[in-house]
């Protein structure tokens, strides 16, 4: 889906105006980091910007500097001549470019243009929420006035969480009608599962194996794929602590055995996770996973789940009226005494001493292998 609007654009006959959805750790990042690494092969221009949850001010000034950055026009090349400077901008024209989001856009468009082909990739541009509304405004109006007058040679992308887009779509109808296209990454289906760890293993791998999969067993790979919701991120977390536990054991293949022996460790969590409604999984699983059942703050959530702050709420306090969550007296979150006891079932002392024996066990090994790399290179 990618190929064609990159191929139009590196050929200068083509704009477009992407958008990839998907939750976290279901590869957003690295679709954009295949955009620009297709751009820089064919020597044309990639700007990449990671959004982070800031002060918006300075998320439309880093921007800009970036576009500035890669700017090659006339002005900035005589500039560099008399003034002695080449990619800086005074304050006084930083301000006057941030103005208006007309300006501000303007300035991306002009970079665009100088240096056709070329691409802007905005990461996580849901973090743009956790800003105040004034910037929030600004920056999707920013956007809109670059994909608006895009140059032929261009494209412009951008990846957010699934309900984030759709709160895009719902305040910003004038930005989401110039989409070109959508690219919405759904669940691993288990034969994709199982293409993802053959791709990794065979960059990792020290010898051959007569499984693409190496030492892991299709059925384990099914499995894990199963009990992490189809996140490649997860399925991958999962499928490397089998790998340590099964060298743990002296295991020269990874099966069921090892993997059930994983899951046991968490199996009232996922028991847990399971008996929910879908889109409440995530929420329990950060307060639980990320800030231990809380006490937790409504905007620590939103973050860690990449949903406006008003969203979250709305979430969280559904899940009170379920009572899946509580509130403490300052407002905060967390999880009923009786489902963290249920959760925290795994941290009965014989399964907490196997856990720990099997860990350090796991570093003793990492360790000797990295003494023994050391000595190889002559290290100290």
């Amino acid at each position: 889906m990618l190929e064609p609007l990159v191929d139009e654009a590196l050929s200068n006959v083509g704009s477009s105006f992407l958008v990839i959805v998907g939750p976290m750790g279901s590869g957003r990042t690295i679709r954009l980091r295949v955009i620009s690494q297709i751009f820089r092969e064919n020597n044309a221009s990639s700007m990449y910007y990671p959004t982070e949850p800031m002060i918006g001010q300075q998320i439309v000034e880093e921007i800009i500097l970036m576009a500035y950055r890669n700017y090659k026009g006339i002005d900035k090349a005589l500039k560099k001549t008399i003034f002695g400077t080449s990619d800086q901008l005074t304050k006084e024209e930083i301000s006057e470019i941030i103005s208006s989001a007309s300006n501000a856009g303007n300035m991306v468009v002009k970079s665009l243009k100088s240096s056709r082909p070329s691409c802007i990739l905005l990461d996580d541009i849901h973090n743009v929420f956790f800003t105040d509304e004034s910037w929030i405004f600004f920056i999707f109006e920013m956007i809109r006035e670059v994909v608006s007058n895009m140059p032929e040679g261009s494209i412009l992308a951008m990846t957010s969480g699934k309900e984030a887009f759709e709160e895009i779509e719902r305040r910003f109808p004038a930005l989401s009608s110039r989409i070109h296209d959508i690219i919405r990454i759904e669940s691993l289906r288990d034969n994709e599962a199982i293409s993802l760890v053959s791709k990794r293993v065979d960059l990792v791998k020290l010898r051959n194996f007569q499984s693409p999969l190496g030492p892991i067993d299709q059925e384990v790979v099914v499995e894990a794929n199963k009990i992490s919701y189809g996140n490649p991120v997860k399925l991958l977390s999962i499928l490397e602590r089998a790998v340590d536990l099964a060298v743990v054991l002296g295991k020269s293949s990874v099966d069921m055995r090892i993997l059930d022996s994983i899951v046991e460790t968490e199996s009232p969590l996922l028991d847990l996770l399971s008996s929910l409604p879908a889109d409440t999984r995530d929420i329990m699983e950060v307060i639980v996973r990320k800030f231990n059942g809380g006490p937790v703050s409504v905007g620590d959530v939103a973050v860690e789940i990449e949903l406006p702050v008003s969203k979250t709420f709305s979430k969280l306090e559904a899940m009170v009226a379920k009572d899946l969550l509580k509130r403490d007296p300052s407002g905060n979150y967390f999880v009923p005494k009786d489902v963290v006891e249920k959760v925290k079932e795994l941290e009965k002392p014989q399964v907490k001493e196997k856990i720990g024996r099997t860990d350090r066990r796991i570093e003793e090994l990492r360790k000797k292998s990295l003494d023994r790399i050391r000595k190889r290179l002559g290290l100290k």
